[in-house]
């Protein structure tokens, strides 16, 4: 748990400049059908909706919101904002902060039809 909150307090903090906005300041904040939510190898969610056919995407953990553009990638899709990256192959996936993984080894949560 203590980590978790440390994750989200360095996520805050290194986000603040960086793209974090609350959800009523982002003018093109996705409807809830658009969020995935994945799940890290130790139990942890976040979740990712991705913008502008898919040239952006939304990362969501805790309560910081994070943009992110698509930059390139050898496999997958991968967006960074220089100091955060999310990575996603398939229904797999990681966050990086400061090139350190903070989330790892993540699946996608599929909802129940």
């Amino acid at each position: 748990m203590s980590r978790m909150l440390s994750t989200i307090a360095l996520l805050l903090l290194l986000s603040g400049g960086f793209g974090c906005k609350h959800t009523d300041q982002i003018k093109d904040y996705p409807p809830e059908e658009q969020w995935q939510t994945y799940e890290s190898s130790d139990g942890r969610t976040f979740r990712v909706a991705f913008l502008k056919e898919g040239k952006e995407a939304l990362l969501n953990i805790g309560e910081a919101n994070v943009r992110l553009k698509q930059v390139v990638s050898a496999s997958g899709a991968k967006y960074s904002n220089g100091k955060i990256t999310f990575w996603t192959k398939g229904d797999r996936a990681f966050v990086e902060i400061d090139n350190q993984m903070v989330y790892r080894d993540c699946r996608l949560q599929w909802a129940a039809p």
